[in-house]
């Protein structure tokens, strides 16, 4: 994939059918001189709305489309991509019949998106039972107590 491909992809989602005019007027340009100025133009969008450096960034995946995060039924939060908030994420009920594991390095968000989840499911009456390996003050599991009305000692 090329830095051009790569940076359409990216911003796609964020300026929608712009950015594929954009790519259908670099397809078709003709002149080295012009195919630069619309790199440049990319490189610039980038780094405006993706908060981008003008080095290549090959950690972030776009997000899914607005039909698949609109697709389910319980709410999680918000898509957000480039620092800005797309439209809102979905999770199907009926992959709730698997098992499901939230995984990630500490401070990444796993014990909020956790009690988001519990919170959305344990609102339509489904039973949860969560496991959270860490001890200590504000944990999941003391706050899934608190939730359900029990007190942690």
């Amino acid at each position: 994939m090329t830095r051009v491909q790569e940076l359409c992809r990216k911003l796609k989602p964020v300026l929608g059918r712009k950015i594929d005019r954009l790519w259908s007027v670099y397809l078709s340009e003709s002149d080295p001189g012009g195919k630069a100025d619309i790199e440049q133009t990319l490189e610039l969008l980038a780094v405006k709305h993706l908060g981008h450096s003008y080095q290549p960034d090959r950690a972030p995946f776009p997000p899914p489309s607005r039909a698949f995060a609109e697709s389910g039924n319980i709410e999680l939060g918000v898509m957000t991509y480039g620092e800005k908030n797309l439209y809102p994420f979905f999770l199907k009920s009926d992959r709730l019949k698997e098992h499901l594991l939230v995984a990630g390095r500490s401070g990444s968000g796993k014990t909020n998106l956790t009690f988001v989840l519990m919170k959305s499911i344990m609102a339509r009456g489904i039973k949860v039972l969560a496991i959270d390996g860490s001890v200590g003050k504000g944990t999941l599991s003391q706050g899934c107590l608190m939730h359900l009305g029990f007190r942690h000692r």
